[in-house]
């Protein structure tokens, strides 16, 4: 199973659009739910915009590890050279912005990607019982490049990186069963990442 990937491709008209609403600064750093079976020799990268170099440089000293992490100034004329170069179709990188397409439809796909996994979530971690009628947010967001999937019920809060989710789709099947709620309830998916819509 590929990851779960709601970020949309960075493409050329995204980087005067991102100067027309004061973002200046782009984040680079390693994007692994981008990688595709069909471009295997292609790295993928996630760029992440800011409009303070200080915002910038802190997301660069969370991720201090990553070979590809990067501060990328587009009014400085070879940055941006080397950014357009990266977004042709013949490079070798695959790059995302740290944008959905359009968050209903994003919060639909994450509905059905991972309701399940939320309920073993609450069900196994937990000391929430959610009844029929009531319902828990599941908030996605993005921190420092990682996606990560906030979980509000009852004035509590469980904030964890959506890889946890992943897992638990993964090893269901092997898992001890999870507590059975009485009765259904719901969980409403949000996204908390700016949209092009």
């Amino acid at each position: 199973m590929r990851p779960f990937n709601p970020l949309i491709p960075f493409i050329p008209k995204l980087i005067p659009a991102l100067e027309g609403i004061g973002q200046r600064y782009l984040v680079a750093q390693t994007y692994t739910r981008g990688e595709n079976p069909f471009e295997e020799t292609k790295q993928p990268l996630l760029l992440c915009d800011y409009d303070n170099l200080n915002k910038a440089k802190d997301h660069r000293q969370a991720i201090e590890g990553d070979k590809w992490a990067a501060i990328i100034d587009l009014q400085h004329g070879p940055h941006r050279l080397k950014l357009e170069e990266m977004t042709r179709a013949d490079s070798a990188y695959v790059l995302y912005a740290a944008f959905v397409k359009d968050k209903k439809q994003t919060n639909a796909r994450t509905d059905k990607y991972l309701a399940e996994s939320v309920r073993q979530y609450i069900s196994r971690e937990t000391a929430w019982s959610p009844s029929r009628g009531e319902k828990v947010d599941a908030i996605l967001e993005l921190q420092y490049g990682k996606l990560y999937l906030q979980l509000k019920y009852a004035g509590e809060r469980v904030k964890q990186n959506l890889s946890v989710f992943e897992e638990l789709l993964r090893t269901a099947a092997v898992a001890a069963p999870a507590r059975t709620p009485p009765e259904e309830y719901r969980i409403i998916f949000q996204t908390a990442l700016p949209s092009l819509a």
